[in-house]
């Protein structure tokens, strides 16, 4: 996994493509005053990639900067008429936030501690099929994925298709 993911990581194109992205991101502060003004330009910003069917991935609709995001981004696509995913890997009795009834939810599970390093690496193998066969019954054009290790398991997922992803990583000052 880790060969593959850096394979993928020097691909140029597809780093710059991530620098752009956090660069874009990491401009943005979320002050309860402002939040909606910059999400609402970001969308503006980003709105040639977008298209009518979108998946965002994301572990929970839990608590967090990524979580609010994320949702707010779906129902704000949802609201507009696109066609949006949500795949997290927690159930709804996790969520804080909450999503448009326009929203699609799969949950596709798999967040159980491992015991070991072998365990963990067949574990994250099942999180990657899983995530490649919900990605792919949605047939989007545009895979957004928001956090650290989601991100990585997320693009290991959609390698080999012709889906667009923008990865997103949240970090706290």
């Amino acid at each position: 996994l880790a060969k593959a993911a850096l394979e993928i990581l020097n691909d140029r194109p597809f780093r710059d493509a991530m620098v752009n992205t956090a660069w874009s991101w990491a401009n943005l502060t979320f002050s309860p005053t402002r939040h909606a003004e910059q999400v609402a330009g970001f969308i503006a910003n980003i709105e040639d990639t977008l298209t009518n069917r979108t998946v965002i991935v994301i572990e929970s609709l839990g608590g967090g900067g990524a979580q609010h995001v994320s949702s707010t981004l779906a129902n704000t696509w949802a609201d507009r008429g696109d066609a949006v995913t949500v795949i997290t890997f927690l159930d709804a009795k996790h969520d804080i936030f909450k999503l448009d009834p326009k929203v699609r939810r799969i949950i596709i599970g798999g967040t159980n501690k491992s015991p070991n390093p072998f365990a963990a690496t067949i574990a994250n193998l099942i999180r990657i099929r899983r995530l490649r066969a919900a990605v792919l019954s949605c047939d989007a054009e545009v895979v957004v994925s928001f956090v650290g290790a989601t991100n990585v398991l997320t693009i290991l997922a959609t390698r080999g298709t012709s889906m667009r992803v923008v990865v997103s990583e949240r970090t706290h000052p």
